[in-house]
């Protein structure tokens, strides 16, 4: 008697293969995915949606590495589907990220040849079948070039061409672009994109910004602001203003230039819809900037994450955000012992605000604390900062209304390569060392108070 083909119901293929997926060890997991494809047919389409769903180009000088032949290997792959009949890896694609530094010879081939227009026009398709949110990454940097970053202008047409028609593509949504100068202002003209992260950008006929003063034209008009506060862009603006829900930016350029195409610098609408921005100042001018795009989503802002990148102390109207949510602050600088080398103060001066929303729930601060090779234990490293300034600020009846307070502190611990080191053990110590320091929070305050010690073990020999 034949033997009957068992079939698997596909509610439990899609359980082995998402429980193979959840593997922390990239390496293990991307083999274990590989092996899953070519054990079945039933196995092949689920394990290729998480084998493809993130691919990663990356090229550097410095590792002496070029992505072109990886890049032209996935141009070949796509090609090949057109010989068959089966899900093709294009449609298993939701992010494509592309990486690419050093001198023109390992950058420009696959740009000048049409090898990556060609990717993106296969890849980032509106009506296929399986499509979903889909998110292009792109960092470019030529030696020579001011600040190491590479010039949009010397696009080809064909490239530029690919990049506005995906830009109206609806599945398109997320865009991350690093290091470009001579971004036209009118990149994202028709633009259906929700999330925009962008660093170490300069506009046509700009310096990149990253550590000078605010540029004084940058702000909205004010007069405009006001006339047309409240009010959807209308009919004929439509594709003239991109209104995202999700904004990553570093002020090396106005953002409000790219977003608001008719030049009228309308913040109460081009930010209306804004629920996520993070956003790092460099330089204590920005905070202007950064109260610009907050006045402007004070309705809508839901998260706000602020990275200081400056020691001088600035303020923001936080109370104004009458959504938010979740605030979180970090300061990326090395905080050192004593009160005028430390971070802290800046902190407090920032969250020092008459009140803060009612929706508030939790706040996070992030603080990188300076350590080194002497210091052993867990109270060397985080005594003697002042933390005073934080009980006495995290006391006051303002946070009555929050429910989670976190303070994560980061910090390197130099360890010689034969010690024995419980690391679990050595952040619990450090942890509560931190929350001693804290009698008036331990005491009095409402919320949940966590400290997180999150160091970073670097293993040396003598």
């Amino acid at each position: 008697m034949a033997q009957q083909a068992v079939t698997i119901p596909a509610e439990l293929i899609d359980n082995i293969v998402d429980e193979v997926a959840q593997d922390p060890d990239f390496i293990s997991r991307r083999q274990s995915l590989k092996s899953l494809a070519l054990s079945s047919w039933a196995l092949r389409h689920r394990a290729h949606k998480h084998t493809f769903a993130d691919i990663y180009l990356c090229g550097m000088d410095t590792y002496l590495q070029s992505a072109n032949p990886r890049i032209h290997f996935l141009l070949e792959l796509l090609e090949m589907e057109h010989h068959s009949t089966l899900p093709g890896i294009a449609s298993y694609i939701k992010s494509l990220n592309v990486y690419m530094t050093g001198p023109e010879c390992m950058v420009r081939p696959t740009l000048d040849d049409g090898t990556l227009a060609s990717i993106l026009r296969k890849i980032f398709r509106s009506g296929e079948p399986s499509g979903g949110p889909r998110t292009l990454s792109l960092t470019l940097g030529i030696h020579g070039q001011p600040g190491m970053t590479f010039n949009w202008s010397s696009f080809n047409e064909d490239f530029q061409d690919a990049f506005r028609t995906l830009c109206r593509n609806p599945l398109f949504t997320t865009l991350h672009l690093s290091r470009f100068n001579n971004v036209p202002r009118d990149i994202f003209r028709h633009a259906t994109l929700k999330n925009v992260n962008m660093s170490e950008i300069s506009l046509v006929g700009e310096n990149l910004l990253l550590d000078a003063p605010d540029v004084a034209g940058a702000q909205p008009e004010v007069d405009s602001d006001r006339r047309l506060a409240g009010r959807e862009p209308s009919v004929g603006e439509e594709g003239e203003v991109v209104l995202l829900e999700s904004i990553n930016v570093d002020h090396s350029f106005s953002l409000v230039d790219v977003l608001d195409i008719t030049q009228s610098r309308r913040a109460h609408i081009v930010y209306s819809r804004l629920k996520d921005l993070t956003v790092r100042i460099n330089h204590v001018a920005q905070y202007e900037r950064t109260a610009s795009i907050l006045e402007g989503a004070a309705a809508s802002l839901q998260n706000l994450d602020v990275n200081l990148r400056c020691k001088e102390p600035g303020s923001l109207e936080l109370c104004k955000l009458s959504n938010l949510v979740n605030l979180t602050i970090s300061h990326v600088s090395t905080s050192y012992k004593g009160a005028e080398w430390s971070c802290m103060p800046q902190i407090c001066h920032l969250l020092r605000q008459p009140h803060f929303p009612p929706s508030l729930q939790k706040i996070t601060l992030n603080i990188l604390l300076y350590t080194n090779l002497s210091d052993k234990s867990p109270k060397d490293i985080v005594q003697d900062y002042p933390y005073a300034l934080l009980d006495d600020l995290f006391s006051h009846r303002r946070f009555d209304t929050l429910q989670h307070v976190v303070l994560v502190f980061s910090f390197n611990l130099y360890v010689y390569e034969k010690d024995q080191l419980d690391e679990g053990a050595f952040a619990r110590e450090a942890s509560v060392h931190v929350r001693k320091a804290f009698p008036e929070v331990n005491n009095r305050a409402k919320f949940r108070f966590d400290v997180v010690i999150d160091p970073k073990f670097y293993r040396y020999s003598k």
